[in-house]
């Protein structure tokens, strides 16, 4: 399932695509465009989420770095879902904290975080989330961080349904 999610985030993600996979594989790419992917032909919308990082970075550290991107994302959400309501995380304080943004949102952020270096993804324990050294710097003096908006296929599938039958 893991594996699957990592495949998804790929195909959803704006950003490099050279410097996702790099990054999959303990790499990095020191340019931020490497000229050849769709996403660096053709960049896509970039917004201000320092603050969103400083919520999902907060999350994170609340719930002991115990737990994967989809349970967080749940949290800062505020769906009561099975494994929220088990483990009370609806009694946190970062419970609903990121309701302004969806879960799509919320796995731009972590994922562009772990490319980052600020959250790391502890793969031989399941995929949970860890805070780095340099995330907790970033959240001892938060400076701006510019995401990319993730593709929103949802989205552009509704666009393209014109409903009638081809002319």
């Amino acid at each position: 399932r893991q594996l699957l999610l990592d495949t998804v985030s790929y195909a959803e993600s704006a950003i490099c695509r050279r410097i996702v996979l790099l990054h999959y594989f303990g790499e990095k790419y020191e340019s931020d465009n490497c000229g050849n992917c769709d996403n660096c032909l053709n960049p896509k919308e970039q917004i201000e989420a320092k603050d969103e990082i400083v919520r999902g970075l907060k999350a994170i550290l609340e719930v002991n770095e115990q737990y994967k991107a989809e349970h967080i994302s749940d949290i800062l959400i505020g769906n009561k879902t099975a494994a929220v309501k088990s483990f009370k995380h609806y009694t946190l304080d970062c419970f609903g904290k990121g309701n302004d943004h969806d879960e799509k949102f919320w796995n731009a952020v972590f994922r562009q975080s772990m490319v980052a270096g600020l959250i790391n993804k502890d793969i031989e324990n399941y995929g949970l989330l860890k805070v780095t050294e340099k995330g907790h710097e970033f959240l001892a003096n938060p400076v701006s961080f510019m995401l990319v908006k993730n593709h929103d296929y949802d989205e552009a599938a509704a666009s393209d349904d014109s409903g009638g039958a081809p002319s």
